[in-house]
């Protein structure tokens, strides 16, 4: 489990709330809901910042800006608070908690799916007071997890009520999370007394340990990457790893055995300072085990057991996780009944017991998750999943489920890597954190910060203990992985800024901390731009050619177009499919174009079925497309039926796929005249599993047009 050091050292403010509304969610639930299955043996890696900003809830310490703006009685906004929450308060996954409660939805309805600021305005006039603390109430009730809710009938009242809260039911919700909070630590500690559950640790403010002992490892990993000056700090990378350990020990009363560190991100220094350390086991993704065995290798007999790999303070043993077992549980079963899932994940299990040679030990499947937001994108915070898996797991006799610990105390790993590559769990490189411009700029700015800090440390004996100390703390949260993530265009998030501002200003504050100016490096943002829209509307008729290329330049010009980013996303998928989406018509026809990437991570025939949901209409588009032979043919289009299939379908030649896929459907057979708005949404499935979902959250909108239209749009 993981949260970025979300308090602003200056303001001494948290100025984004997921540390408060993960706990509430997923990080209480999944321990109650372990904590049933006495049989069940699993290991929880939970990352010390975490526990810290946990600590400072629990205690009431921590001052929250999103709680503070929720409070406001709505009689005492003023026009900046209305807007702050009008943008801020819908951030929770759409399908799993807004739309199942009506009242929220409806919310999100008035204020519209996309927000751009004159629309914004707009929107804030249209809200009473009564829908302000409906919003604000429902923001926060939202995120609590199923467990949470079943421990005060309050708050159950107030989900049946759904509406025209009053202030004291809004503080009852804000309050009652702080309760839970308290609680989430020592239900950690419950499963761990237990025996149910073994706790490790990721090193203190999860930073890419490899880039902390020597920047110039990307190298390693990605020969030819563009880096910046050489970071080289070893001395911040064993700290940050004993700083956890001991943070592990004075919470939880025991000494952790293993650790996760960061991002998977491994290299042979940070195998031997762990050992120095005296963990004795650490774990990354299959891609670097791979890429570590020298010779020929088939994946099913090299990956299902632990290695060891021998360093000079000692031996460790590491294991690697199965990516697509563990991809399934992260991205995949979400989209899928609880049934369905589970009876996949098992007979996809047998499939594995029944592919690897036998051995002295038995089998080992990792099975690893990312744990920043887990269960948000699974009805009910993933309840139903997780208690049939859970119970199908005891039940089947022929698995047996263990911790990392508890599998190397009866099989200890015999078989050596002579020299583990360097890489993370994502591509096996480092290449979201180092390597391109702002990231490169960020490691320029803490390295130069550092150095100014450390020489002023060094050359002022009279510096007391304490505040050398919290300089130092200072430097390592600045080397946290997160700031990075979110740097150049990898990922997306409406709260990137805010992670370049925690950024600098954790090491601004150190040198306020010293009586010393900040320099100004750090008062300059790093990140470019905000986030671009993703949608763009069409400004003209076009007439494609339906060959499954772009015949000429401007054939597409005049398309409206959906850039296929992921926004919010703090984990890694390696599924890839679209690099963007574009649509446009005359005035009979609908057309869509489908751009594609290298299709990485789908397993066996790679046959996969996109459906376009024309959710306004309840009309279904689908078609095959199966990778080693030509595009499709053809494709179907029918009712919607509740379950995301079609009924009654008609099939339409239009469609061809080479570079591109492209297809045509008349307006006409999906229902849709002049002036009516259309919403749609694809989704692209695999074996009756939903893979991916465009866009993540809401639809691609446009209006049908009428003989008007390209007048509407043409200027000079």
């Amino acid at each position: 489990m993981h949260q970025p050091y979300y308090r602003d050292p200056i303001e001494d403010t948290y100025i984004l709330p997921w540390v408060r509304l993960h706990a509430v969610n997923a990080y209480y639930n999944l321990p109650r809901i372990a904590s049933e299955y006495g049989n069940l043996r699993m290991t929880f890696n939970l990352v010390p910042s975490l526990i810290e900003q946990l600590e400072d809830y629990a205690s009431g310490r921590a001052k929250d800006l999103y709680e503070h703006f929720s409070r406001i009685p709505p009689g005492g906004f003023d026009p900046p608070t209305k807007l702050f929450i009008l943008r801020n308060f819908f951030m929770a996954n759409w399908d799993t908690m807004i739309r199942p409660n009506g009242r929220y939805n409806d919310l999100l309805l008035k204020r519209g799916y996309t927000i751009h600021e004159g629309e914004l305005d707009t929107a804030v006039r249209s809200f009473s007071e009564q829908d302000f603390i409906d919003l604000q109430t429902w923001f926060n009730l939202a995120w609590i997890g199923p467990k949470a809710r079943e421990e005060d009938n309050g708050i159950g009242e107030l989900i049946k009520k759904g509406r025209f809260f009053n202030e004291d039911e809004k503080n009852y919700v804000l309050d009652y999370h702080y309760k839970i909070i308290g609680r989430v630590l020592p239900a950690y500690k419950q499963i761990l007394d237990s025996g149910i559950a073994d706790i490790s640790l990721s090193p203190f403010y999860h930073p890419i340990l490899p880039l902390l002992f020597d920047s110039d490892i990307a190298t390693e990993a990605h020969p030819g990457v563009k880096l910046p000056k050489r970071f080289e700090h070893p001395e911040d990378a064993t700290a940050q790893i004993q700083l956890g350990i001991n943070k592990l020990k004075e919470v939880f009363g025991f000494n952790p055995s293993g650790m996760w560190p960061s991002e998977g991100s491994v290299s042979m220094a940070v195998v031997e300072a762990i050992c120095r350390a005296g963990l004795k086991w650490i774990a990354t993704d299959e891609g670097i085990l791979l890429k570590s065995l020298q010779g020929p290798k088939v994946r099913e007999q090299v990956l299902y057991r632990p290695y060891l790999i021998p360093t000079q303070a000692g031996d460790a043993a590491i294991f690697f996780r199965d990516t697509r077992l563990s991809d399934l549980i992260g991205f995949t079963y979400s989209h899928s009944t609880a049934e369905a899932a589970v009876a996949d994940f098992i007979a996809k299990l047998k499939q594995v017991a029944g592919s690897v040679p036998e051995g002295d030990a038995p089998i080992m499947v990792s099975v690893i998750l990312d744990g920043e937001n887990p269960w948000e994108y699974y009805p009910n915070c993933g309840r139903a999943f997780l208690e049939l898996l859970f119970s199908t797991l005891q039940k089947e006799d022929w698995i047996k489920t263990t911790t990392f610990s508890g599998y190397l105390e009866e099989n200890p790993p015999k078989t050596k890597i002579k020299k583990l590559a360097a890489g993370s769990w994502i591509n096996g490189n480092f290449d979201i954190w180092i390597g391109k411009k702002e990231a490169n700029q960020a490691w320029d700015s803490l390295g130069k910060a550092r150095e100014l800090l450390v020489k002023n440390l060094k050359e002022n004996a009279e510096i007391e203990p304490s505040a050398h100390e919290e300089v130092l703390r200072s430097i390592y949260r600045g080397e946290g992985s997160d700031w990075f993530w979110w740097f150049d265009d990898d990922f997306t998030s409406e709260n990137e800024m805010e992670f370049d501002f925690l950024f600098r200003k954790h090491l601004s504050w150190a040198f306020y901390r010293l009586n010393m100016a900040a320099p100004d490096f750090l008062n300059q943002p790093i990140k470019e731009s905000q986030r671009a829209v993703a949608v763009r509307k069409p400004t003209d008729f076009i007439s494609p050619v339906i060959d499954g290329e772009v015949t000429h330049f401007y054939e597409w010009a005049n398309a409206g177009s959906y850039t296929a980013t992921e926004p919010g996303s703090t984990m890694y998928s390696a599924q890839r499919f679209l690099k963007g989406i574009q649509f446009g018509f005359e005035l009979k026809n609908l057309y869509l174009r489908f751009d594609l990437l290298p299709i990485t991570g789908v397993e066996g025939t790679k046959r996969l079925e996109f459906k376009v949901h024309f959710v306004s209409v309840d009309k279904l588009l689908s078609f095959i497309w199966t990778l080693a032979s030509a595009g499709p043919s053809e494709f179907t289009l029918g009712q919607r039926s509740g379950t995301g299939g079609q009924q009654e379908a008609k099939s339409f030649s239009s469609i061809a796929g080479k570079k591109i896929i492209e297809l045509g459907v008349p307006f006409a057979d999906l229902g849709l005249k002049p002036g009516d708005e259309s919403r749609i949404y694809i989704s692209i499935h695999q074996n009756g599993l939903e893979l991916k979902r465009y866009p993540q959250n809401g639809f691609i909108t446009f209006n049908v047009p009428d003989e008007t239209f390209h007048l509407q749009t043409w200027s000079v």
